[in-house]
């Protein structure tokens, strides 16, 4: 890339009508480490420039942007030699995994309590003790894994299911095919002394869609 018009000239060659239509909306989030393009936010608007002027050639008019929740959501990053532009399908932070409705204060983040877990050495052949279990996380992160349960299970709401090209039926056919696994022969226990905490994992535990019994 020799400048920033190159950049606007590439992002064009694409046709964006594949992932998202003149009615919805985009967001560019974009990151520069080039000597060519110093500023990430011209960097964001070029990138912007190049696809809703696209659409405006096509349409005739042009799609918004959106900055908090947009039907297509870019990553940039200008590199000095190279440019690399991702879609983001995940939308929401994938550590967010919809069971927590309830909780007390400074809960420990999901992604964080299950790498713990793993890093136990816990293989699921054991009972699992939580004495301190705040709202859950470390329990239910633990059944999640004894009972083979996906951890975005619960989340209707992914970034690619907003684009033209997402396939619907095939999207919920995979969500139904995810194996579950009933083999867990063991119990999963999580006390805590404040009662407020005890109430909290159980509204969360219901919130799981799940075939695993809780008690």
């Amino acid at each position: 890339m020799r400048n920033e018009d190159d950049l606007y000239h590439k992002i064009g060659k694409f046709d964006w009508s594949e992932y998202m239509s003149v009615d919805d909306t985009l967001a560019v989030d974009a990151v520069t480490s080039s000597s060519l393009i110093r500023h990430s936010k011209f960097a964001a608007l070029r990138t912007k420039d190049a696809i809703v002027d696209q659409f405006r050639k096509k349409f005739g008019r042009r799609p918004d942007v959106n900055t908090e929740s947009p039907t297509l959501r870019l990553n940039l990053h200008v590199g000095e030699e190279d440019v690399t532009l991702a879609l983001d399908s995940s939308g929401e932070s994938l550590h967010r995994r919809g069971y927590r409705v309830d909780s007390v204060e400074a809960p420990i983040n999901e992604v964080l309590a299950a790498g713990m877990i793993l890093l136990s050495g816990w293989e699921c052949d054991c009972d699992f003790t939580d004495p301190m279990c705040g709202s859950g996380t470390l329990p239910i992160e633990a059944a999640m894994l004894a009972y083979n349960i996906a951890p975005q299970i619960n989340r209707q709401n992914f970034g690619f299911m907003r684009w033209e090209n997402f396939d619907k039926k095939a999207g919920k056919r995979c969500a139904k095919s995810h194996p579950f696994s009933s083999g867990f022969q063991h119990k999963i226990y999580a006390s805590d002394i404040d009662f407020k905490a005890v109430n909290s994992v159980g509204y969360n535990i219901e919130k799981l869609d799940w075939k695993a019994k809780s008690g």
